[in-house]
């Protein structure tokens, strides 16, 4: 009986842990009300509405620089870009992705949603307006 609930205790501890995860190293989360372009450059901000519907599902952002960072529920992620095109992508099971004309001193918001699909979550990304991303970021 001791062995069955210390396994059981692992278990559960084991998969609280594995559902943990951080930013990757060099992602700016931002949860304030100042989102400015540095002089030169545009703001892409990524922001995931928190909610119970697929909260456990994450995605990586993926951008030709590299990872722009983990979008789970609630998260807020920056990345300062030069001004001209850039794409974004995310892939679960299914890929999704959004590409930007970013000019200098702009900022864009991209909204990250979960579709459910049959197996998994998938990543949707939705270009909004500053103030559609500020109501939803105050939720």
């Amino acid at each position: 009986m001791l062995r069955r609930r210390f396994l059981f205790a692992f278990a559960s501890l084991a998969t609280l842990t594995a559902c943990m995860g951080g930013q990757e190293a060099g992602t700016v989360m931002q949860t304030g009300s100042s989102f400015e372009a540095p002089a030169g450059k545009a703001l892409v901000v990524f922001y995931r509405p928190a909610a119970f519907a697929g909260g456990a599902i994450r995605f990586d952002v993926q951008h030709t620089d590299g990872s722009v960072g983990q979008l789970t529920s609630g998260a807020v992620l920056q990345k300062v870009v030069n001004p001209g095109e850039h794409t974004f992508w995310a892939q679960a099971i299914s890929q999704d992705a959004i590409t930007i004309q970013a000019q200098a001193g702009q900022t864009y918001y991209v909204r990250g949603d979960v579709r459910m699909g049959i197996y998994a979550g998938r990543p949707q990304f939705t270009q909004v307006s500053e103030t559609t991303a500020r109501q939803d970021m105050s939720r």
